[in-house]
């Protein structure tokens, strides 16, 4: 699996949480999760990443943090006649309308955009109140929606 990476704290906390699962939950020993040579904001740089990963050692599933990679990817494998999810598989995390409307339709991590503006506004509320505590962190379940651009690993 290839991943494109941040710097930025939050998805690099997301990162460093998930990565290392990965040959453990999927069943497949496989080799671990590589990062990409992107710097995780610049669609032309992760385009770039992806061209240049699928010309050396090919992952079989691609992980994209936002919208932009995403983008970025899904075009990269498209001009390099990659098929997704045949010889290889993509998956996002964020769960916009636009997932079900390309081909194939994306696999998802969904975040729960109400519980996190809940938490926001409640973190926001106390700070209001002059509740100056230290800085807090809040985990939110996810859900993994499958769709059609996930599928074992290509055999061979």
């Amino acid at each position: 699996m290839a991943l494109h990476q941040y710097q930025s704290a939050s998805p690099k906390r997301r990162q460093n949480r998930w990565v290392p699962a990965c040959p453990t939950q999927s069943g497949h020993p496989g080799r671990p999760a590589q990062p990409l040579s992107s710097d995780g904001h610049s669609a032309d740089r992760a385009f770039s990443a992806v061209l240049s990963q699928f010309s050396n050692d090919r992952p079989t599933a691609l992980f994209s943090p936002d919208s932009v990679m995403t983008v970025a990817t899904f075009r990269a494998l498209k001009t390099l006649g990659i098929s997704i999810p045949d010889e290889v598989s993509l998956m996002w995390f964020d769960n916009l309308e636009w997932t079900r409307l390309v081909s194939p339709e994306l696999s998802v991590v969904s975040q729960p955009v109400l519980g996190m503006k809940q938490s926001a506004a409640t973190e926001l509320l106390r700070r209001i109140d002059g509740d100056e505590d230290e800085f807090r962190t809040t985990f939110c379940d996810t859900e993994f929606v499958y769709r059609a651009s996930t599928a074992p690993p290509p055999s061979g």
